[in-house]
């Protein structure tokens, strides 16, 4: 599936555990909630890998990326399915469970 989107301004949630993310403006019909690893293809053409998150807003991060990316457009390619979405009780447990999601999709990809 690939989905194309521009990159708007998030709760910066993520960016607070070290993962900042790419928050895009478009809802990917079809596609199941739940966390995806794929790749992330820049205006420029750029490509880089990329962890994707999908429950009421897509948000990509894309591996060893740190630069600024709001306001740009991103084409995301995704790719193969990591685990479901899921509700956490504590911070502790989600910043677990994306750094997780994040070692996974390196030995993927």
């Amino acid at each position: 599936m690939v989905i194309k989107g521009k990159v708007i301004k998030g709760g910066g949630k993520a960016r607070s555990y070290g993962v900042p993310t790419a928050n895009l403006d478009v809802i990917p019909e079809g596609l199941p909630e739940g966390i995806y690893v794929g790749s992330a293809v820049l205006a420029s053409g750029e490509k880089h890998p990329c962890v994707i998150s999908w429950s009421r807003i897509l948000e990509v991060h894309l591996l060893d990326w740190s630069d600024d990316l709001y306001g740009q457009e991103l084409t995301v390619h995704v790719d193969e399915r990591i685990s479901d979405f899921v509700a956490f009780e504590s911070d502790e447990q989600m910043k677990i469970k994306i750094l997780s999601d994040i070692k996974k999709a390196r030995e993927m990809t």
